[in-house]
Order: structure tokens, then C-alpha cells, then sequence
């Protein structure tokens, strides 16, 4: 990156990414791994790591199995360093997120804070 002239502040918050991906996944990049095993089995783990979160969210009440793994199969897990945007003000959103860890503050443009989402 600083061979691109990449900014000092960016290269600060990509290292601050790497960080927190490894306190969080030690290296494993279980992303990758899960994207490689066959169909079934990969609906099998991921299911494993997400069907709670599913089947617990109010937003869910009584859906079938095939709905539940229908959005399985779309969610990725995410991490982000304290003091990270995930979205701003504006912009248009094109994910949902779930707050599995950790508190998100929700700010407007002169930075007052809205919301705290735990």
C-alpha cells in the first residue's frame, strides 16, 4: 500500500482491520474455507453458525426450514474495529447486519450520537 501512496491514515485503519480480524479468527479465514466445501455440507456448517441467530429473531416468526436456510445461505460474518463506519448517513444500504458482539452507535453528520444498537 505504500508503494501506491496510499494514505497513512488508511494504511492505520487497514492494520486496525487486520488486527481485530485476527483477535477475532486467529488467521482462519473461515470465509474462504466455507466457500470451498460442497453445497450440502456447506449449508450444514453454515447453518450450524448462523440457524440460532435466525430461528431467535423476532423478525422471523414461525418460517419454514426452507426460508431459514434461504437466508443461511446469504449471510456472511463480519467484523469491525471499534470506530469503523459500517454505513453512513445518506448512503444507500445495500446489507443487513445483525449484532452478534459488541455495541454500534448510530450518529449523524455533526457526529451526535441517535442510537446505541447492542
Amino acid at each position: 500500500m505504500q508503494q501506491n501512496h496510499t494514505p497513512k491514515k488508511i494504511i492505520s485503519r487497514y492494520k486496525q482491520f487486520e488486527e481485530c480480524n485476527w483477535d477475532n479468527f486467529q488467521g482462519l479465514e473461515e470465509q474462504k474455507i466455507i466457500k470451498t466445501l460442497p453445497r450440502s455440507l456447506r449449508l450444514e456448517v453454515r447453518s450450524c453458525i448462523m440457524k440460532n441467530l435466525i430461528e431467535n429473531w423476532e423478525a422471523f416468526p414461525q418460517v419454514s426450514p426452507g426460508t431459514i436456510e434461504t437466508v443461511i445461505t446469504m449471510l456472511f460474518i463480519r467484523v469491525y474495529p471499534r470506530f469503523e463506519y459500517i454505513i453512513t448517513e445518506g448512503e444507500l444500504a445495500e446489507e443487513m447486519y445483525f449484532i452478534i458482539n459488541g455495541v454500534v452507535e448510530i450518529r449523524s453528520h455533526s457526529n451526535d450520537i441517535i442510537a446505541t444498537l447492542k
